[in-house]
């Protein structure tokens, strides 16, 4: 089953959904593309998913996608739950806005390679409820 195809059958797709989890393993990206309607549509609010894939190819898709998507990165933690290098926090997100300006976007950040060599908890919040739109 696709994260699409459980949506659709618990009706995620039509109503606001508060929080989605994602702790897949290192398989975030397949969880991701096998749910992009649910992701595209807006109505899930906070995504929190630990991000343990460590080919910075597919961290950059899975990462632009969201962006994509509308959401942004609000929190980087450990896997036990401390804040995790929270001086970098206000820089994520203007990276992957200037990654979106380029659509083929081979260009290697010290935020992307940090997150395709680190195992963490990423809190992302979409566009229509963040403070700093």
């Amino acid at each position: 089953a696709t994260l699409d195809s459980v949506a659709i059958q618990e009706g995620w797709l039509d109503r606001q959904v508060s929080l989605l989890k994602v702790d897949v393993e290192g398989f975030e990206n397949f969880v991701f593309e096998g749910g992009k309607r649910l992701i595209y549509n807006g109505n899930v609010e906070n995504i929190f998913m630990e991000n343990s894939i460590h080919n910075i190819t597919v961290v950059g898709e899975m990462i632009d996608m969201l962006y994509d998507a509308g959401y942004r990165l609000n929190e980087i933690r450990t896997v036990n739950g401390d804040p995790y290098h929270e001086d970098w926090w206000p820089t994520f997100n203007p990276m992957l806005e200037e990654r979106a300006k380029h659509e083929n976007n081979d260009e290697v950040s010290s935020q992307l390679n940090f997150l395709s060599k680190s195992t963490c908890n990423l809190w992302w919040q979409h566009n229509k409820i963040r403070n700093d739109k």
